[in-house]
């Protein structure tokens, strides 16, 4: 058994449920700064209409997030229940097929976000004068979608054998780098929002790469 795995039927409840929630609860604290970063920094070193632009998306992509959260987490109810129950051939059967699903999502939302991301802002009545910037950053952040399915997989996947510490201190490495690369590309390299939704993206991909490496390297 790999040493960041714990089974959550041994042991006292109360002291299981605790130190299981509390990383949950923090997670939520650095996914809000995760969300606020562009928002603040584009508004910070563009101005007013980069600002307008990123929030005009806001609704769209949050429900891009929320789907691949949503179906990670259902996956990981069926590979926690298969775990409990100690059927380690079926843990490895869900783990796969979690894959396999967060594959098509993350390629099917993701390729409907790029394709109509102008319709959908047009759409929502977003005004002319941020169209451009507000197409622009919803579709370079569709095009990274994958890279969160993924990374909600992986978290999803520890989570249901009991670590939910590993997704935070990755949550916690994104929301930083994001922030970090967020500040180097829009006022260092003066690339706007288009910057911004790219520090999203490269943030999300090492944080899901890391993922990977901690769970190989175990």
């Amino acid at each position: 058994m790999k040493s960041y795995v714990k089974d959550m039927t041994v042991g006292k409840p109360t002291g299981l449920l605790l130190s299981f929630m509390l990383p949950m609860v923090i997670g939520n604290v650095f996914q809000q700064l995760y969300s606020m970063a562009d928002s603040m920094i584009v508004g910070q070193f563009v101005g007013a209409d980069a600002l307008a632009a990123v929030g005009a998306t806001g609704s769209v992509n949050f429900l891009f997030f929320s789907l691949c959260s949503g179906m990670a987490n259902g996956t990981g109810i069926v590979i926690s229940q298969h775990f409990g129950a100690g059927n380690s051939d079926y843990v490895k059967k869900a783990i796969a097929n979690a894959a396999y699903i967060m594959l098509v999502a993350g390629l099917a939302m993701g390729g409907l976000g790029v394709l109509l991301a102008k319709p959908i802002l047009i759409f929502l009545n977003t005004p002319d004068n941020i169209l451009a910037d507000a197409t622009l950053y919803m579709r370079i952040v569709c095009a990274g979608v994958l890279a969160t399915a993924a990374y909600n997989c992986i978290s999803a996947i520890l989570r249901a054998v009991g670590d939910s510490k590993t997704p935070l201190y990755f949550l916690i490495m994104s929301s930083i780098l994001n922030v970090g690369l967020d500040i180097w590309f829009v006022r260092g390299l003066g690339m706007g929002v288009a910057g911004a939704a790219i520090a999203t993206i490269i943030a999300q991909f090492l944080s899901r790469v890391g993922s990977l490496m901690f769970d190989f390297a175990k």
